[in-house]
């Protein structure tokens, strides 16, 4: 089996000359400017959230509370009843 080889072709382009004076990273204080506000409105969005579970969980807590004391009461009774 013979291996054919390959040329490639090669071109030189002009590229333009370096500015020294152009800058490709922004300034700490810009960062921080802009990752400071959505960081904060992130942080009030999960403790609304979190409030909002909280309160979801404590109204279906009350909200089943009647029923476990009937059931309490009903079970009770049933013990009472109960032969020895």
């Amino acid at each position: 089996m013979e291996c054919s080889s390959q040329e490639r072709e090669s071109y030189e382009t002009e590229v333009a000359s370096f500015d020294g004076s152009i800058v490709f990273e922004q300034d700490p204080n810009q960062i921080l400017d802009a990752l400071l506000p959505l960081y904060m409105n992130s942080q009030v969005l999960r403790a609304f959230q979190v409030s909002a579970h909280s309160m979801g969980e404590a109204h279906a807590r009350v909200d089943r509370a009647p029923t476990a004391h009937t059931r309490a009461i009903a079970c009770g009774l049933c013990l009472l009843r109960a032969p020895p």
